[in-house]
């Protein structure tokens, strides 16, 4: 798993070959199983294809084109009223997502719904009024595997206090 973690990297360009049923299933089993505040699980998730990906992503400039497939993390409001960690509930999911995506062979990259594309997500996706799109994780075979970086940074590590 720390592999996993440490060689997991954005991929932004990918091959035009669908991303198999089992896989689609092992990213959503991911996503249902990350960690909740008290358990609330306050997400939805999206999945696209085709048409209907091609044009969620026409309306959305931060997020890249070409995967086969996508998944939109949705906050559902109602289920987040007890912790009001929903937004962090909701990226844990997308990371599970994204970590399972590396294990598989697959690329993904997080996208992040801003504000003044939130109106467009809702409605496109027809979302219910407490239903709050969160990221949109592009998934496909990678066009080029980006190399690993090493991010780790001893200067941001404090024992015992500041």
């Amino acid at each position: 798993m720390i592999e996993t973690i440490l060689t997991r990297r954005s991929v932004r360009s990918f091959l035009p070959d669908p991303v198999p049923p089992d896989s689609l299933e092992a990213l959503l089993k991911a996503g249902f199983h990350a960690p909740s505040a008290m358990n609330q699980r306050p997400w939805h998730f999206v999945v696209l294809e085709g048409e209907r990906l091609e044009g969620l992503l026409r309306g959305l400039a931060n997020t890249p084109k070409g995967a086969p497939l996508a998944l939109v993390v949705c906050v559902d409001e109602n289920l987040e009223r007890l912790t009001r960690a929903g937004d962090s509930d909701a990226a844990a999911a997308s990371q599970n997502i994204l970590l399972a995506a590396h294990s598989l062979g697959l690329g993904a990259v997080w996208s992040a719904v801003l504000p003044g594309s939130e109106g467009f997500v809702r409605g496109y996706l027809g979302l219910p009024e407490k239903i709050r799109p969160f990221s949109v994780i592009p998934v496909g075979k990678p066009a080029q595997k980006p190399a690993p970086v090493d991010r780790y940074d001893g200067s941001r590590v404090h024992r015992n206090g500041w």
